[in-house]
């Protein structure tokens, strides 16, 4: 009998920055070679490979912006490359021997496509949602999206969610596709504790915070209320910022004022080096939004794929998160994070003052993140896809 063959299909691969293409990597990076095919969108006018970290990348075009940006807008003529994808990835497919189809969320098209080559070519068809999705459209498109929806669950041998809050909204969607439901967290591939995760009574002066990873509407607001605070005292807080957000994008669209004394942003910042980042600050910073420009469910349920390095860094993590996120019962049930699940900057300031100026509390949670990051695990987390993709184990 001939091995499984999985087709990986994610919008988003390395080397692109952001939470989809880190994700899809850790999860191909634990799978053996000549087990997978990871296929995702490219701004290069032909198909082509690339190899990363040794994992073999196959890119179409499919992603058309100007200079990195603007994707929104092109999207109408995005659609229109869609026949030439479909082709291509069904071509794949078949030249690859796949026997069975893993689509990532939280793209729409890619999930379309692979959804239709499985039919096309009756291979075991699986879903991975790092997001919601029909909840996040509405008119015409929220029609649509809902009729997709139900009929990626029906067709899903598994449907494999980021969270236990997004599996809880899905078994209250639909009730009859509980069996298939599968909480599939973050991963990371780096040893379990390292010899660089210890916590320091010493912090500097002024204190050193970071931020690492994407600003978007999924965390902007809660972000924007952490750096007004920071920005209050420059002469007792430092914050360096590492995300892929353009900084002049962030300042006019989302009025963050990231010119203040005492807030750099650096830019983006490569995957393997984040951890020697979080080294060389005292207190890391994690937002996620009480409000915005998605839905009520998708802030309850999503969990943030910054999350994991922040865990795994050594030093204690101030979480800004409203109280109704799944993402801040996960952290209070643990007690890894400082948490302020208020809508105040008053609070916020005396949290802050309160974490730096209590060394036992930062120790304790830094040896709570630890034990917390064993979820997280890699090569234990890819054990558990490859049994529920029948894949088996070496």
């Amino acid at each position: 009998m001939a091995p499984e063959k999985l087709l990986l299909v994610s919008r988003t691969i390395p080397p692109a920055h952001g939470g989809s293409a880190y994700i899809t990597h850790q999860l191909a990076k634990g799978l053996p070679p000549k087990s997978v095919c990871v296929v995702g969108g490219a701004r290069w006018l032909f198909p082509c490979k690339a190899d990363y970290d040794g994992v073999e990348y196959k890119y179409l075009f499919s992603e058309i912006n100007w200079r990195g940006h603007g994707d929104r807008f092109f999207e109408p003529l995005r659609w229109l490359l869609f026949p030439c994808v479909l082709w291509q990835l069904y071509g794949i497919a078949r030249r690859q021997k796949s026997t069975l189809v893993l689509a990532t969320f939280p793209d729409g098209y890619y999930l379309l496509a692979a959804w239709i080559v499985a039919r096309m070519r009756h291979l075991r068809f699986y879903t991975y949602f790092h997001n919601t999705y029909a909840d996040n459209r509405t008119g015409i498109a929220g029609s649509l999206a809902r009729s997709l929806q139900r009929r990626y669950f029906r067709d899903s041998a598994r449907i494999f969610t980021m969270s236990e809050g997004m599996n809880a909204h899905f078994a209250k969607m639909y009730p009859d596709t509980v069996p298939k439901l599968e909480v599939l967290p973050h991963t990371f591939s780096a040893p379990r504790t390292t010899s660089t995760t210890t916590c320091s009574a010493e912090l500097h002066h002024p204190c050193r915070l970071v931020f690492i990873g994407t600003i978007n509407q999924s965390n902007v607001e809660a972000t924007r209320r952490m750096f007004q605070v920071i920005a209050r005292h420059p002469e007792r807080w430092h914050l360096d910022i590492y995300s892929p957000s353009n900084k002049n994008l962030l300042e006019m669209k989302y009025g963050l004022d990231l010119s203040s004394e005492g807030i750099v942003h650096r830019g983006s910042v490569p995957q393997e080096e984040v951890h020697t980042v979080l080294q060389e600050c005292d207190i890391c910073l994690l937002t996620h939004g009480f409000s915005g420009e998605y839905s009520e469910v998708e802030y309850q349920t999503i969990f943030p794929t910054r999350t994991i390095p922040l865990l795994l860094s050594g030093r204690p993590i101030l979480a800004h998160s409203p109280p109704h996120a799944f993402l801040t019962r996960f952290l209070a049930e643990r007690d890894c994070a400082e948490i302020v699940s208020v809508d105040d900057p008053d609070a916020l300031e005396a949290t802050l003052d309160g974490l730096i100026a209590e060394s036992g509390r930062r120790a304790l949670l830094v040896r709570n993140q630890l034990e917390t990051a064993a979820y997280f695990y890699g090569p234990d987390v890819v054990a558990r896809l490859r049994t529920q993709l029948g894949m088996g184990l070496e």
